[in-house]
């Protein structure tokens, strides 16, 4: 049942798409925004990440690359 009701909403133009959830909103006295906030946290906090790191080395006599001055 579930499968067949996302193949219909797939099929559905953007236009019925609005419309459905303005349906939806007004049926159920709920709002997609409020629904959409966490989702819209989520996003931006992904955005704000580093992409970039220091890596700091430890040089010792174990080191195979280990050069004494």
């Amino acid at each position: 049942m579930i499968e067949e009701l996302l193949e219909k909403i797939d099929a559905l133009t953007v236009a019925e798409l609005a419309e459905l959830v303005k349906a939806i909103e007004e049926k159920y006295g709920v709002s997609a925004v409020a629904a959409a906030a966490p989702a819209a946290g989520a996003v931006a906090g992904a955005a704000e990440e580093k992409s970039t790191c220091n890596i700091k080395r430890s040089w010792s006599k174990q080191n195979p690359s280990y050069k004494s001055s």
